[in-house]
């Protein structure tokens, strides 16, 4: 959520984000005996432009290479609980 949070805030005071994405490069299952879905998804993420308001300074993201960890519930439909992003 406190990604969906900070763009709605950014859009909110006049802002902006422009990015081509991420691209999925690998996707490795770690889900262990707990019976919640881990995956370790590795993602190249494009440059991003952003304005934090209207009236805010541009700023840049270089983009590249990164792996998150997704935590999802146990059953369908699937929700995730949690997003970490790992270590290089």
């Amino acid at each position: 959520m406190s990604v969906a949070e900070r763009v709605e805030g950014i859009f909110g005071a006049g802002g902006f984000v422009k990015t081509n994405g991420l691209t999925i490069l690998r996707i490795v299952d770690q889900s262990g005996a707990e019976g919640r879905k881990v995956f370790d998804v590795r993602v190249r993420s494009s440059p991003t432009v952003f304005k934090e308001s209207a009236n805010a300074k541009e700023q840049r993201l270089p983009g590249g290479t990164v792996t998150y960890r997704m935590r999802l519930t146990s059953r369908a439909p699937w929700q995730l609980v949690q997003l970490t992003q790992l270590a290089s």
